[in-house]
C-alpha cells in the first residue's frame, strides 16, 4: 500500500485543494493519504463535502505550530477530532498568534521599505486561511509579480 501522510492544501500552504490531492494520490496510485495543513483542519471539513475518489483512504491530521523557547516546532497529529471545541479553540488561539506575528513582521518590514505592499492584499489574494504567515505574503506578492523595494 502507498501512502502519504503528510499533505497540505490551499488552507495551509500548500497549492491543491483537497480534492485536487485525492485527486492526484488516485492517479498515482497512492491508497491512503492525511491532510496535515498547518493549524488548520478546513481541508479536511472540505474534503467531506468534496466530491473526491472514494477509494481513497483519508487520515484527519494537522501540522501544529508551537513556540517553545522563542523556537517553532511542528507538530504533525492523525485521527483527530476535527470537530472537537477544545481542538478549534487551540487552532485558533495559535492562528491567532501567527498571524500577529506575521502582521509586526510586516508592518516592520514595511517601514523599513523593504516593500510597499498592501496587508489587506495579502489578506484578499489567501481568502478563507484561518491563519497567515510569512509564506501568504510571499504568494500574495509572487501573484501580482510584486518585487520588494530592497532584494535579500
Amino acid at each position: 500500500m502507498h501512502a502519504d501522510l503528510h499533505l497540505h492544501t490551499t488552507y495551509s500552504d500548500g497549492t491543491n485543494t483537497p480534492a485536487e490531492l485525492c485527486n492526484l494520490a488516485k492517479d498515482n496510485n497512492i491508497k491512503v493519504i492525511s491532510i496535515t495543513d498547518h493549524d488548520s483542519v478546513n481541508g479536511i471539513k472540505a474534503i467531506l463535502s468534496e466530491d473526491v475518489p472514494r477509494e481513497i483512504n483519508i487520515i484527519p491530521g494537522i501540522e501544529l505550530s508551537i513556540f517553545n523557547n522563542g523556537k517553532m516546532i511542528h507538530i504533525l497529529g492523525y485521527y483527530i477530532d476535527i470537530y472537537n471545541a477544545k481542538i478549534d479553540n487551540f487552532i485558533k488561539q495559535m492562528s491567532d498568534e501567527i498571524t500577529k506575528s506575521t502582521k509586526v513582521n510586516f508592518d516592520r518590514a514595511k517601514e523599513r521599505n523593504v516593500f510597499d505592499y498592501s496587508w489587506e492584499r495579502v489578506l484578499k489574494l489567501n481568502p478563507g486561511l484561518t491563519r497567515v504567515s510569512g509564506n501568504n505574503v510571499i504568494k500574495a506578492m509572487k501573484l501580482d509579480n510584486y518585487t520588494p523595494l530592497v532584494q535579500a
